[in-house]
């Protein structure tokens, strides 16, 4: 399996944190002292993006796209088949994702459905 670097994901105060490590995903609520698990996903994970305090739009390799939410966290419709690699304009039903290939997809809600940007 591939090592990925982790990536920090930071609310706008900063007090809220995810650390994103391959396939797990932490949380912590003290700026990042401390942290624990809150998912591991099927596939590593790439990229993601913060929409609101609550809410993290994540995305990996075979077009895996996850987000949380008030129930927890969700695995949404592929948009593509395609390794992701960025994700961007990001609200708590939307987001912008980018493909390895460089081709974007656009949902509006909640990944249900997506289409090329």
């Amino acid at each position: 399996m591939q090592q990925f670097a982790p990536v920090i994901l930071r609310n706008r105060s900063g007090s809220t944190q995810w650390r994103v490590r391959g396939l797990s995903v932490e949380r912590s609520t003290d700026g990042g002292t401390t942290y624990a698990a809150t998912y591991n996903a099927e596939r590593p994970l790439t990229a993601g993006a913060v929409a609101s305090d609550d809410t993290v739009w994540l995305v990996g390799e075979a077009g895996l796209v996850v987000h949380s939410t008030a129930q927890g966290w969700a695995v949404t419709t592929a948009p593509v088949a395609a390794d992701l690699i960025d994700i961007s304009e990001v609200t708590t039903r939307g987001a912008t994702v980018r493909a390895r290939d460089g081709r974007e997809f656009v949902t509006e809600d909640g990944g249900t459905s997506w289409r090329q940007k």
